[in-house]
């Protein structure tokens, strides 16, 4: 992940998890969203009901993407109905191209991620939602641990302000599909 390798940076944002609170200093909670499995509407041939009929079908995701650990307890497996690549941009052109049937998505952010391929959210299909574990929590700007302590501080104060004086909404707004 490039942000352990930049001394002096931050991802925006990035789900907490109890694995990942000691690798990072906090901002947040920035947003809270569910993730669904997505189809495209073209696939007549993908039908899923239940949580278990995702299992039926192929998921692309990023290797070591934190929700790997979360579809493997319904059933996916590594390699069968798992693929997992080093980019986004790699399963997400397999999914657009039917070479996967299924994909994940926050429902903030599956705009973007279909964006770039001219895929529009009437081109897929919201399915069943992906059940988190209590260890996951809400999406956070996530600093490098390097960033000193005094700048994350500022930005904490910053954060409370603009929480108390306005809606963060129009700031999360270019960055989901509301």
């Amino acid at each position: 992940m490039l942000v352990h390798k930049k001394p002096y940076s931050a991802i925006f944002s990035m789900a907490q998890h109890t694995n990942r609170i000691p690798l990072f200093n906090w901002l947040g909670p920035l947003t809270t969203a569910r993730t669904y499995f997505y189809k495209l509407k073209s696939r007549p041939d993908v039908t899923v009901n239940t949580l278990n009929d995702t299992t039926l079908y192929s998921l692309g995701m990023v290797r070591g993407d934190i929700y790997q650990s979360l579809v493997k307890k319904i059933g996916f497996v590594n390699g069968q109905n798992l693929m997992t690549f080093g980019e986004e941009q790699q399963y997400i052109q397999l999914f657009i191209n039917n070479k996967i049937d299924l994909i994940l998505g926050s429902e903030h952010v599956i705009y973007n991620q279909l964006k770039p391929y001219n895929v529009s959210l009437l081109d897929v299909e919201q399915l069943t939602e992906l059940p988190v574990s209590n260890d996951l929590k809400d999406n956070y700007l996530a600093f490098n641990k390097a960033v000193p302590q005094h700048i994350v501080e500022r930005f904490q104060r910053a954060f409370k302000v603009l929480k108390q004086e306005r809606s963060l909404d129009s700031f999360i707004a270019p960055y989901s599909n509301n």
